[in-house]
């Protein structure tokens, strides 16, 4: 293969594609999908390029693209499916710095980009995304654990379920942006709890996390349809330290009304069930000509995550308005951030604000 544009050296070595991923010896690894397109530009100063064929030793940049349902490196066509790029330090794709190797797989007329990471090194980036670096040490730790804990359950799963990743680099698995949004002081707390998970009845829990309860959590079988007994909804008397913790959202009738396809002249919205930490469950809708039942789940993806804020609120018609007022954000489950935050401020640890978010666990190190 002769690679233009780029610093290449060609040296085919014919061994096995074995796994050369010299980030961590103890942690499992962790595969993070970066993003899906037909195209990427990749940079690292020394690399090893394994396909099927065996290795090829480079440094400089590489283009990947598909065309006519192959892929091509830099313009040249080749047979394989299937890439990994093993840098001696790190990686850049698309201007983006990240540890770990990086996987390239064509399927279904798509290419798929996936940092394989250690899963502490994965932390480093993940914790800063998910809470404020300037938040109390012992909220921080906390962060950690409940994040390295989620990982580990996503990747049980999808091994479970064959996926080609374990998890997804965004809010449907947990915030990862790479090196970039790395800094010292989360490496040393990631360090210093390395290896410590939730466990209950000696199996790693599903540690949902969410940013402020309003007052209360949610409980696993209301929100997820199965019962939990570490993920039950509890009182907090610490949401008052989200800022935003009283929000209100308002909506015209009109745009409602088509949101939900119904007649315009709107004549009440009702909530008819609650779960037992009071958060939405069932709203009826009624007009002149009908009545429609939804969820609260429906109702606050229809409208916006970040417009409905939670499901605890009450819900009012006034004019020609819609009008929510609600506390709290996020689905509720389990873990509150600035909840804990607050707790971290009145002298709890770690271990204690776990322990009340998800009661019952035991806070273990595997590796």
């Amino acid at each position: 293969m002769k690679c233009k544009n780029a610093i290449f050296v060609i040296i085919f070595l014919f061994l096995s594609c074995g796994e050369e991923r010299p980030i961590s010896k103890v942690a499992p690894f962790i595969n993070v999908l970066l993003f899906t397109s037909d195209s990427a530009n990749i940079e690292a100063e020394n690399f090893v390029l394994i396909s099927g064929k065996g290795r090829e030793i480079g440094k400089g940049k590489i283009n990947f693209t598909l065309s006519n349902n192959s892929i091509v490196i830099n313009e040249m066509i080749v047979g394989e499916n299937k890439f990994e790029i093993s840098p001696e330090n790190y990686f850049k794709i698309n201007g983006k710095s990240y540890r770990g190797n990086l996987l390239i797989i064509n399927t279904n007329g798509t290419l798929y980009f996936i940092n394989i990471i250690d899963i502490e090194s994965y932390l480093y980036s993940v914790v800063p995304g998910e809470v404020y670096s300037s938040w109390e040490t012992e909220v921080l730790k906390a962060q950690t654990v409940v994040s390295r804990t989620y990982a580990l359950y996503e990747l049980s799963f999808s091994r479970g379920k064959n996926r080609l990743f374990d998890v997804y680099s965004d809010t449907r698995s947990q915030v990862y942006k790479g090196i970039e949004s790395e800094n010292e002081l989360i490496r040393n707390i990631v360090n210093s709890t390395t290896g410590e998970v939730l466990r209950y009845n000696g199996k790693i829990i599903p540690a949902f996390f969410h940013s402020s309860s309003g007052g209360m959590t949610e409980s696993s079988l209301e929100f997820f349809g199965y019962d939990k007994p570490y993920l039950i909804a509890k009182e907090s008397p610490y949401a008052a330290t989200f800022p935003e913790n009283r929000w209100e959202y308002k909506i015209k009738t009109k745009d409602f009304s088509k949101i939900f396809n119904i007649s315009q002249d709107l004549t009440s919205i009702k909530v008819t069930k609650r779960t037992t930490s009071k958060r939405i469950k069932e709203i009826t809708i009624s007009s002149s000509q009908s009545n429609i039942v939804i969820s609260g789940k429906e109702l606050r993806s229809k409208l916006g995550e970040s417009n409905i804020k939670s499901l605890r609120a009450n819900i009012f018609i006034t004019n020609d308005t819609v009008l929510f007022q609600g506390v709290g954000y996020g689905h509720g489950v389990g873990f509150a951030q600035w909840d804990a935050q607050g707790m971290a401020k009145e002298g709890k640890d770690y271990k204690s604000i776990l322990k009340f978010f998800y009661p019952g666990v035991s806070i273990e190190k595997i590796w």
